[in-house]
């Protein structure tokens, strides 16, 4: 009867050693997930101010006559550029910024679901098994 006992009693181990296993994997894929969500928005504010100040120096030099002259920082030099060549690359800078933000919020979208289905199976797992949800509220004291 005891032998009978000790592989039953094994076997919960076993799945328990399994669950916790799950959970962790889970955390770390949670984790993981808000990394990359932070990430990609730091990305994308970072993009938004490129595509802004673009567009201030367009509407500064919308205001300016066509030959005003003008000049594009180069690492610690300037270069002289005229107006319109400045102009063109401006709107090229905006549209290259946009497209790229474009990307990183299919990008965010995709990671934020992940996260969201991340964290129902997380709730699944400790709902299907509330001694491992005991054990990590212990834990967490």
């Amino acid at each position: 009867e005891r032998g009978l006992l000790l592989p039953a009693s094994r076997a919960m181990d076993a799945v328990d050693d399994e669950k916790k296993a799950a959970f962790v994997e889970l955390q770390t894929s949670l984790m993981q997930t808000t990394t990359q969500i932070r990430t990609l928005q730091q990305n994308m504010a970072q993009r938004d101010g490129d595509v802004r100040r673009a567009k201030l120096v367009q509407t500064e030099l919308s205001s300016m006559p066509d030959d005003t002259r003008t000049y594009l920082a180069l690492g610690k030099a300037f270069v002289m550029e005229g107006k319109k060549d400045v102009e063109d690359l401006m709107a090229r800078t905006i549209s290259e910024k946009q497209v790229e933000l474009e990307g990183l919020e299919k990008s965010r979208t995709y990671v934020l679901k992940k996260r969201e289905e991340c964290e129902g199976q997380i709730r699944e797992l400790l709902s299907s098994t509330p001694d491992l949800a005991r054990a990590i509220a212990a834990a967490s004291r």
